[in-house]
């Protein structure tokens, strides 16, 4: 009989599982620092862009692979879809159609899609919630914690409206979630639904 209740008691303690650990939150220096080392990332969520009085809230998908920016927009544009692959020496723009468009054709069918060229290079950062290292920021404001609340460069200025956590191999980030650039009359608002940082 004692080995039977033995028996069960190993069976009982089988099935106890062990609560996933809490990962501390990371601290000003060291999310600043995995950021700005971060060569891989990816998030989801919507997009509202305004320009010369016209604006469209399309989907969208940013991946980000090193130096190359890929970005998919998808719902109401002219075009029903777009990717965008970015860097520094190149822009290629994939209509639904299928037309595959390049540098100074790409930067047409942006503006009359979009009405602007997004500033892509530094856009690569200021969706972290991190300053682009590329120019000198002419107004950096930060709460408490150390996170981006306004930040003005190359004549955007960005508002973060709110953060969410992203829990990361060392610890749990706190990542935009929502942000609105601003530009003499044009206005791009992120509204991030999933982040995932590798």
């Amino acid at each position: 009989m004692r080995w039977l209740v033995g028996a069960l008691l190993l069976a009982l303690a089988a099935c106890v599982t062990t609560p996933p650990a809490v990962r501390r939150t990371l601290d000003a220096a060291e999310q600043h620092s995995l950021l700005q080392e971060l060569q891989t990332f990816s998030l989801t969520g919507r997009v509202a862009v305004a320009a010369a009085g016209q604006g469209s809230t399309p989907s969208v998908e940013w991946q980000q692979q090193r130096e190359l920016s890929r970005v998919k927009l998808s719902g109401p544009l002219g075009v029903g879809s777009l990717q965008l692959d970015y860097s520094a020496d190149s822009l290629r723009l994939v209509t639904g159609n299928g037309d595959v468009l390049v540098d100074a054709e790409a930067q047409r069918a942006l503006t009359r899609e979009l009405g602007f060229v997004p500033p892509f290079e530094a856009l690569r950062y200021w969706i972290l919630g991190e300053p682009a290292p590329t120019d000198a920021a002419k107004i950096e404001t930060r709460d408490a914690g150390g996170l981006l609340q306004r930040l003005e460069q190359q004549q955007w200025l960005i508002v973060y409206e709110r953060y969410m956590p992203v829990t990361t191999s060392t610890g749990t980030a706190q990542m935009p979630a929502r942000l609105t650039a601003t530009r003499e009359g044009l206005r791009l608002r992120l509204v991030v639904d999933r982040w995932r940082l590798q």
